[in-house]
């Protein structure tokens, strides 16, 4: 008897992300997938970190109805190979989320890949909490704002980051669209396959319609 069948959890995902250890954030990063989708109604298998079940969450791969990558290329292989291997197909988001606008987008995506494969989530549900969590998030972000204004401490204009693809990414986007800082020449330092290079400076390129982010790999 099969303990594992294929595909036989329909809220279920497997999420590969943040690279343990190389990503000095990874287990917290996990940790905050893992409660985002379990909000909107997902079971979330994370694999690695103190929030992972272990051997026994391995174990429970296939049962998956899809899997997650969140990542502009590191991880890709995995999912790919499990797609061949289960059947499961994937979602990729291609940079890490950084807050409210790419996280909204990040969850959008999944609850509208999800809509494909009958995992039986509850979809307002989970917009309300998405709704939520955002007016949250936009109360702090206010409450920074009125406190830099009024203590009159300045802000940087344009910022350079030096990181990995999906930080650099990710980061950038945060800093224009949630702080106004102009992201100037980026620096990508993981050593990125030249397959994925292209894809991910299209990425960049769709963060601003006014201003092209110059891009070192």
């Amino acid at each position: 008897m099969n303990e594992n069948p294929i595909r036989s959890e329909k809220k279920t995902v497997n999420i590969f992300a943040s690279i343990p250890y190389q990503d000095q954030f990874w287990k917290g990063n996990l940790k905050t997938y893992k409660e985002l989708l379990e909000h909107i109604g997902f079971k979330v298998n994370v694999l690695f970190g103190p929030e992972s079940a272990g051997v026994k969450e391995w174990q429970q791969i296939p049962r998956a109805n899809f899997n997650i990558l969140i990542s502009p290329w590191y991880g890709q292989s995995i999912v790919e190979h499990l797609q061949e291997l289960y059947g499961q197909p994937f979602f990729k988001f291609p940079h890490i989320p950084i807050g409210a606008n790419e996280t909204e987008k990040f969850l959008a995506g999944v609850l509208e890949f999800a809509r494909q494969y009958d995992t039986g989530i509850d979809y307002e549900k989970a917009q309300a909490y998405i709704k939520h969590e955002s007016r949250a998030y936009y109360e702090e972000i206010d409450n920074l704002a009125t406190f830099l204004l009024e203590f009159r401490y300045g802000l940087p204009n344009h910022v350079h980051v030096i990181h990995d693809a999906g930080y650099v990414v990710g980061l950038s986007k945060f800093l224009l669209h949630e702080t106004g800082i102009v992201p100037k020449e980026q620096f990508i330092v993981d050593n990125t396959p030249d397959e994925f290079q292209q894809s991910i400076r299209m990425d960049m390129n769709n963060t601003s319609d006014k201003k092209k982010i110059p891009l070192v790999f």
